[in-house]
């Protein structure tokens, strides 16, 4: 690793880097106490739980647990903030506010979220939730599920779902980038079916639980779901736009 840093001009710190052993619940408590002794240009190399990459935060066992905590502290201390100057602001600067710092930290790479705990999707839409009631000026109490549609705002299950989607059509039509491209197998029945007109993908089978929320296996799931109509669509923009309307039409 450090020899490909330097070869492409690139600076390595060895005192900041970590390394973390990836795998079931299982498998990780019998390799507590096998963890082997690395070292990277002389320094040793320090065993974590989760690392950050790239704003998301890996646990050992790909739970999306830490990363799923880091989001919602994040997303509520702008709640927080928001509340206090809500009254000072009209509501359009409030909905412009809102989608600017939390909903976008609600959808960063959020597709990494597809097939995580029910519990995990809770605590994402809380944070929608009270951000809708500080926006709207309601009380805290308040349901909010149809003030969200009003806000039209996909709930947080369904952004995954849109930014899924949205992968997989330009993955799909423009083979764009390749190493996802590749994980799309168009489904060809062996008898010609009516199935054959409905844009179908071929779903791979998936032995590991942990391993459903890959692209490989979830783009499919998600894709073979929607109307023809929809994957039909002849552009990026119009694919959004009837994506959007299918999935509030679920709600």
């Amino acid at each position: 690793v450090a020899a490909w840093f330097l070869q492409n001009g690139l600076m390595l710190n060895a005192s900041k880097t970590e390394a973390c052993i990836f795998g079931t619940s299982q498998r990780l408590k019998t390799v507590v106490n096998l963890k082997p002794d690395l070292k990277c240009l002389g320094e040793p190399i320090k065993f974590v739980d989760s690392v950050r990459i790239l704003g998301v935060t890996l646990d050992s066992s790909l739970s999306m647990n830490k990363h799923v905590s880091d989001t919602v502290s994040n997303c509520n201390y702008y709640v927080r903030a928001l509340r206090h100057i809500r009254k000072s602001l009209t509501h359009d600067a409030a909905v412009s506010i809102a989608c600017s710092l939390v909903n976008t930290r609600l959808d960063y790479c959020n597709s990494l979220l597809h097939s995580t705990s029910a519990n995990n999707l809770l605590r994402l839409q809380r944070v929608q939730n009270n951000l809708a009631r500080v926006v709207l000026n309601l009380h805290r109490r308040e349901s909010v599920k149809h003030h969200i549609y009003a806000l039209h705002w996909l709930p947080v299950n369904e952004r995954i779902e849109y930014k899924l989607a949205c992968v997989t059509y330009k993955a799909l039509y423009s083979g764009q980038p390749q190493y996802l491209s590749d994980c799309l197998v168009k489904h060809t029945p062996a008898r010609i079916l009516r199935s054959n007109s409905q844009y179908m993908l071929n779903t791979p089978f998936c032995s590991l639980k942990a391993a459903i929320s890959a692209f490989t296996f979830a783009a499919p799931k998600i894709w073979n779901l929607l109307s023809d109509l929809t994957k039909s669509a002849d552009s990026i923009e119009m694919f959004k736009s009837r994506l959007k309307t299918e999935l509030f039409r679920r709600l």
